[in-house]
């Protein structure tokens, strides 16, 4: 405390003097006399010197010159040699440094591509969507289903609003329609719009006007590419006529306009826009009040305050349909890819999530990457002491000397930087394979800025701790070569390498449970049979040849199975809750899950009845049965319901199946109270084929599709693929963090080797003396490993408990899950140790066998 009270108040010209003077007048009073009467002389020393010549805020002003440019050069000068004398350090701080740029460059380049979702549009901050939380078996559902009729009420009704669009998007049917020209069918995205949508969002128009063009409700809008693969050109094709061919429907439309093409960030995908008018005909529920389909989009006025208006609408639905338990809000449309996950009612996150959680990743490698700059750093610090001590001697101040270490620093970032841009260029397709995305280094505003932010972030974090300690070292200890440590300085060191430690082991835990969940996921007993099972639309086929179609196919060999189906397996099905049963009372509210399928896609898929029969063609009116599951069944509460009747929408329905409880969506919910019910002919066909004879069964089901379908080419799925689709986002996430992984553990085994180079460089007269005296190169090894063992160990017992945490709260988002076995940080501990011994080993084995006469040499 007296020293730093000392070197507060004294001029800087005066330190280095006083302090030597004062250090051994402290030494010499102690070994005369006590430590205690040492300490009190010291104090009353540094008091006596509180005296006007001495105080540095009463000096005057020094006008210093020195040349800048020349300083700065020379500067460089020594950094480029230092890099030379220690090629080791050099290459192995490039690796480390470039290897962690790449990386968080890499992840930058996704976050900025992430946050730009639903950005582009001009009226952005007051584009809001329409939701509704509806209370649905026992718990708040979140949905942006709307009545049809939403819209128009809200425009009318309420000043706020200056506009509004109905909306339904591609994934309202599930496929895409098909539209052609001059006998060229082409799959396209339809959306169907109210004219407000043009208004709304900025779609612009290359041809035709954005507020007339969907007036007549047979005007079609056409992407650029639609319009030059249908035309060949862009220009001149409004009046154009072309044919739309839908479910079974063909109908002419004349093109109205030509948009600019949905950029790659907009949530929205669409190749064709079509009037809502249209649906509203085609579909006689949707401008129901107790139905729910369409988007409802709204435009709010300048000024106009969200919260407010949040209450206005609440009750709404509920205002027009009685029994309603809806009650609707709005969210900003642009926020709906970030935050799009609601419980209960509550926002809860969304894919916001991943972008925290690989910005927190990215940051992490960076920082353990500079670590491993401090450690190698502060390892060769003996070998540059005497350095320090001559330029101190001639006047170096310190400033100058944290100024040289920065350039060594910045100058390494920056070649770092240039070697990360060249891997991240040749990563960026591979990257863009993993992530779905088609991510280009176009070195806009924001990419510039991010680089350029990363590089100050790395070049200021890898050279702080190097900077700020070196200098500081004392020009007497310096030009004698000693080199005192801490106990800070040594904790320091080894707690950079620990916090390294813990964060690979993290990421190992979250790889091993990650992966686990991923293949449990692909082996679980689903409740039906997904392997060989194919889908494809029904495009150009008419209802009445349906049949014939159906009849042709069972005839090729080797397909099993053949049924029609209008929803899918993987939660893109209806909804509702307009079911009565006998017994039902006033507060069993059950939201049931709608499957319309053919009537032999029980047996297609292979879904276990165990109650009852399933629907036939030859007995009974499938039209009027229906079939539930276990938990449907349960939820009722009905008793021997084999041939009792229940209303579906008013029409009565007998129970003639109960099948077993099966999964047809996301294993993060719950399994649903389900029916089926039977439909001659749907959207698309589905088809099981008998194992091992794919290739001759497609070939002959391609043939007898071109029959029936003239002119629409054959594209077919297969329902494990769809299966596949639905944990995209966690088979990104498995396949990131094994990489981030790799990367992380090779630049934490970088740390430990700087560690050990420190470690064995201090004590290199040690370890001479010790072979000297007879100790065994293995003893020295063990001697020297068991440092580094020991922080591993203790990062095992800080990060484990961590990781567990992590890993239970991840799985927690899945109604089926892995258990957290043991084994997953058994394995991890032992990974941890076996990197740890064999990086640290590799030194101290060379330290251990080296001729211990170099080491005691003296100089």
């Amino acid at each position: 405390m007296a020293e730093k009270l000392l070197l507060w108040f004294l001029k800087d010209e005066l330190a280095e003097e006083v302090l030597g003077d004062l250090d051994e007048k402290f030494y010499s009073t102690a070994e005369k006399h006590s430590t205690r009467k040492a300490k009190r002389n010291y104090w009353f020393q540094v008091i006596n010197y509180m005296r006007p010549f001495a105080f540095r805020f009463l000096q005057s002003p020094r006008v210093i010159r020195s040349n800048s440019a020349a300083m700065f050069k020379h500067n460089l000068l020594i950094s480029y040699r230092s890099f030379l004398r220690f090629k080791g350090n050099f290459f192995i701080n490039l690796i480390g440094l470039s290897s962690g740029l790449a990386c968080t460059l890499l992840i930058y380049l996704w976050v900025n591509d992430e946050l730009s979702f639903d950005k582009f549009h001009e009226k952005d901050d007051r584009i809001y969507r329409v939701l509704q939380n509806d209370l649905s078996n026992g718990e708040v559902t979140t949905m942006p289903y709307m009545p049809g009729l939403l819209g128009q009420v809200l425009k009318a009704d309420l000043p706020e609003v200056e506009e509004t669009s109905m909306v339904i998007p591609p994934a309202f049917y599930g496929k895409k329609a098909y539209i052609s020209a001059d006998e060229k069918f082409i799959q396209a995205q339809e959306q169907y719009i109210e004219p407000g949508f043009l208004e709304i969002f900025s779609f612009p128009l290359i041809e035709g006007d954005p507020i007339t063009a969907l007036d007549d409700k047979f005007s079609v809008l056409i992407s650029e590419d639609m319009s030059v693969k249908l035309f060949n050109t862009t220009e001149g094709v409004i009046g154009e006529t072309v044919h739309f061919d839908d479910e079974g429907t063909s109908i002419d439309y004349i093109v109205s306009g030509v948009f600019e093409n949905v950029p790659t960030n907009s949530t929205q995908q669409f190749d064709v826009l079509l009037n809502y008018q249209l649906m509203l005909k085609k579909d006689q529920y949707i401008d129901k009040w107790y139905n729910s389909n369409p988007y409802c989009y709204v435009l709010l006025k300048e000024g106009a305050n969200a919260d407010e208006f949040n209450v206005k609408i609440k009750n709404i639905i509920k205002q027009h349909h009685e029994g309603s338990t809806a009650d609707l809000f709005i969210q900003k449309s642009s926020d709906a890819y970030l935050f799009g996950d609601f419980k209960n009612g509550v926002q809860v996150g969304g894919r916001i999530e991943y972008v925290k959680l690989f910005s927190l990743v990215a940051v992490v490698i960076l920082v353990i990457a500079c670590i491993n700059f401090m450690n190698l750093s502060t390892a060769k610090a003996t070998t540059r002491i005497k350095e320090i001590g001559v330029k101190k001697a001639l006047g170096a101040r310190r400033k100058t000397l944290v100024g040289q270490y920065y350039i060594e620093s910045f100058l390494l970032t920056i070649l770092g930087t240039f070697v990360a841009l060249f891997i991240t260029f040749l990563a960026l397709p591979s990257f863009g394979k993993i992530t779905g995305k088609s991510l280009s280094m176009d070195l806009s505003q924001n990419i510039l800025l991010g680089l350029i932010f990363i590089v100050l972030f790395a070049g200021t974090l890898a050279g702080s701790y190097p900077a700020l300690y070196l200098s500081k070292f004392k020009t007497t200890e310096s030009l004698k070569g000693k080199f005192s440590q801490g106990f800070k300085d040594i904790w320091a060191r080894k707690g950079l390498v620990i916090l390294q430690l813990m964060v690979s082991i993290i990421l190992i835990i979250s790889v091993l449970v990650v992966s686990g969940q991923i293949e449990y996921i692909q082996s679980a007993n689903l409740g039906y049979q997904r392997d060989n099972v194919l889908y494809f639309d029904n495009n150009g086929l008419k209802p009445e040849g349906y049949e014939a179609f159906q009849s042709r196919i069972k005839g090729i060999p080797g397909i099993t199975r053949v049924t029609t189906t209008g929803h899918d397996l993987t939660g893109e099905n209806g909804h509702t809750s307009g079911l009565t049963w006998p017994g039902k009372t006033t507060n069993q509210d059950i939201n049931f899950m709608n499957l319309e399928m053919g009537v032999n896609f029980i047996e297609t898929v292979g879904i276990e009845l165990i109650q009852g029969r399933s629907y036939s063609t030859e007995v009974g009116d499938f039209r009027k049965e229906i079939i539930f599951n276990e938990t449907a069944i349960r939820m009722m509460g009905l008793e021997d319901p084999i041939g009792k009747t229940i209303q579906l929408w008013g029409k009565d329905k007998k129970i003639i199946g109960i099948v077993k409880d099966f999964r047809a969506q996301s294993m993060y919910d719950a399994i649903e109270p389900t029916f089926i019910q039977a439909y001659r002919m749907a959207g698309k066909t589905m088809v099981k084929i008998q194992a091992g004879t794919e290739q001759q069964s497609l070939a002959q089901l391609q043939s007898v599709y071109e029959e029936y379908n003239p002119g629409f080419p054959f594209q077919y799925k297969f329902v494990d693929e769809d299966y596949q689709a639905m944990y995209q986002s966690e088979l990104r996430v498995a396949s990131l963090s094994k990489l981030f992984s790799l990367i992380a553990i090779l630049i934490t085994c970088l740390g430990l080797l700087g560690l050990t180079a420190f470690s064995t460089e201090r004590r290199s007269k040690e370890i001479g003396i010790r072979k000297v005296l007879g100790s065994g190169s293995w003893r020295i090894v063990l001697l020297l490993t068991s440092e580094f063992t020991k922080m591993a160990l203790l990062a095992l017992v800080v990060a484990l408990p961590i990781g567990y945490i992590i890993s239970h709260q991840w799985l927690s988002n899945f109604a089926d899950s892995i258990d957290l076995n043991a084994w997953y940080f058994i394995f991890t501990a032992m990974i941890t140790l076996l990197v740890t011994l064999f990086t640290s080993g590799s030194l101290t084995i060379k330290a251990a066998i080296s001729n211990p006469v170099k080491s005691l040499r003296s100089e």
